[in-house]
């Protein structure tokens, strides 16, 4: 027999008594969630409302939409999960076993790899992966780089020794490139210690990204100096080597929480990315 067929067998029961609850609407929300691989709960409330205004010319309002997805929820169709990246905080919803096996036998169809599930695979935590997207936003935002890209595929680098290393975030401008590192600060230091050191291999800007600015200035900070320390800042900056770090936040200000030059023993604070009237650095 099948895993399917497996999974079907163990879950019929369930099945059964679910789909007794689901009305057309259910049905309508749930196809449109998983067909489209979302996860961010807003996101999902947005296309229900498209998808019903298009195919039932019909209004629906934001908490009869909320409605539908809470309805889903209950029935264990998704598994919701809080997220925190330091500039927003929102609902992700991750399918569940039950929810695919019906989304299978009732469309017929497999099921998409949700945005959620694409993170977990990809990245150490939900969190680090949805930190990633809004840090990359907010990048984008600033209007300096042409092109922005958070692909592990597209990311990846061979270097000389035999070693690689993938960036979070790849960033072009003209014909030069920035590489973003975004820590949750989970990192052990010896760990912490060789990802600097690979990524100095590849350029001479080493920019970190933390969730707040305590997590910067309490975890990511005391760990910057302390490579720094194990390198040695005088060869460091014979080097040329300058180390960037900023909270999620203080990227959306346009504006580096800390930089490390290494002609100095503090780091510098609050210095712009990109001067720029427009922007309050205050």
């Amino acid at each position: 027999m099948s895993d399917n067929n497996e999974t079907k067998k163990m879950y019929e029961g369930n099945l059964e008594d679910i789909e007794n609850q689901m009305k057309p609407i259910h049905w309508l929300a749930f196809e449109v969630i998983v067909s489209q691989g979302i996860s961010e709960e807003k996101i999902a409330k947005n296309a229900i409302i498209d998808k019903i205004i298009l195919e039932l010319k019909d209004i629906v309002s934001d908490d009869a939409a909320w409605r539908y997805i809470k309805h889903l929820v209950a029935l264990q169709l998704f598994k919701v999960q809080r997220i925190d990246t330091g500039y927003r905080q929102f609902n992700v919803l991750l399918i569940t076993e039950i929810g695919r096996m019906l989304y299978m036998m009732h469309f017929r169809k497999k099921v998409p790899v949700p945005e959620a599930f694409m993170f977990i695979k990809e990245h150490a935590s939900l969190q680090h992966g949805y930190m990633i997207k809004d840090a990359s936003m907010l990048i984008k935002q600033l209007e300096f780089y042409d092109a922005i890209t958070i692909s592990r595929r597209d990311n990846f680098i061979r270097l000389e020794n035999g070693r690689s290393v993938i960036p979070d975030i790849i960033a072009t401008f003209a014909e030069e490139t920035d590489y973003f590192e975004v820590e949750c600060g989970n990192h052990k230091q010896i760990d912490f210690n060789d990802k600097c050191s690979k990524i100095a291999t590849i350029t001479d800007r080493i920019i970190f990204i933390g969730r707040s600015f305590d997590a910067i200035t309490n975890i990511l900070k005391p760990q910057i100096d302390k490579w720094i320390k194990s390198i040695g800042r005088e060869r460091l900056c014979q080097l040329d080597k300058t180390v960037y770090l900023a909270s999620i936040i203080d990227i959306k200000k346009n504006r580096w929480s800390y930089v490390f030059d290494m002609e100095y023993e503090e780091p510098i604070r609050n210095i712009p990315i990109i001067e720029r009237e427009e922007f309050d650095c205050e």
